[in-house]
């Protein structure tokens, strides 16, 4: 049964397929639970959110709600109501999805279509959840330094839809002037992302490369190589795997939220169900 102590749990849809609101309206109400509201646009569902959100406990979110994604409203809804459990279902189930998610602040995700007997299970797990008294907020902002050449790395970041989860905290084309800056204040850095191809003097990347990667106060050190034949030329770099590839934005993106994902674990900041 959908109960908190001695009350029915209190439900919000953001969903715009009908056929897939009134399925979980049913077994919302079949299972002893009240819906509060529901929405098919990210507009009404803030609106609505605002006014009901210290009365909900868990909100089901369609991440596609016709060509807008709806991950961004998930970081707001953490924020502005972190004891609100948010249980993420798409259709689009990708590991990207799915590592977005939890990094905006939910551990629940439920890709369609989902049977009775999964999104009852889900449900009860984040009704357990409420009963622990864990509430997952939105990570900090993750603090990045990025040497780059052309401007692409920052170019790629600032599309990225998660983007509010970083904080650069510094930048340069320069691999001795990017050095200095880390020498002034590591411990400003969570995550470093150096960009390597052939026009850079391999030298001074592989000496910026050893300097950050010997510092315990950044967690991670990422290479964005531009070219891998030239990449693998340098021995120092050659067996590293720790990688944001450059290809292209997809790329790019699904490879920087692993990292992140990883890194966020390891700091606890997240611990996914």
């Amino acid at each position: 049964m959908f109960r908190i102590n001695d009350r029915p749990v209190h439900f919000f849809v953001i969903e715009d397929n009908m056929y897939i609101v009134d399925s979980f309206v049913s077994i919302i109400r079949q299972e002893g639970g009240v819906l509060l509201g529901s929405a098919v646009n990210l507009m009404d569902a803030l609106e609505q959110i605002n006014r009901l959100g210290n009365e909900i406990d868990i909100i089901t979110l369609d991440i596609n709600l016709g060509k807008n994604t709806s991950l961004p409203v998930l970081g707001l809804i953490k924020s502005q109501f972190p004891h609100v459990q948010v249980i993420v279902i798409s259709g689009l189930s990708t590991e990207s999805n799915v590592k977005e998610s939890y990094l905006l602040g939910t551990s629940f995700f439920l890709a369609k279509p989902c049977s009775f007997e999964s999104f009852v299970k889900t449900v009860l797990a984040a009704i357990s959840s409420i009963h622990a008294g864990i509430v997952q907020k939105e990570p900090e902002r993750i603090k990045i330094a990025i040497y780059e050449l052309n401007g692409q790395i920052s170019s790629y970041i600032s599309k990225m839809n998660i983007r509010e989860l970083f904080q650069c905290v510094f930048q340069s084309d320069s691999p001795y002037e990017f050095k200095k800056r880390l020498q002034e204040a590591p411990e400003l850095v969570d995550i470093l992302i150096i960009e390597y191809d052939s026009h850079d003097e391999t030298s001074a990347i592989e000496e910026l490369f050893l300097y950050a990667s010997s510092q315990p106060t950044i967690n991670q050190v990422l290479l964005a190589p531009n070219n891998d034949q030239y990449f693998r030329q340098s021995p120092v770099l050659a067996d590293f795997n720790e990688l944001v590839r450059m290809t292209s934005q997809d790329l790019f993106s699904s490879d920087l939220i692993s990292h992140v994902f990883a890194y966020t674990k390891n700091q606890s900041r997240l611990n996914p169900t």
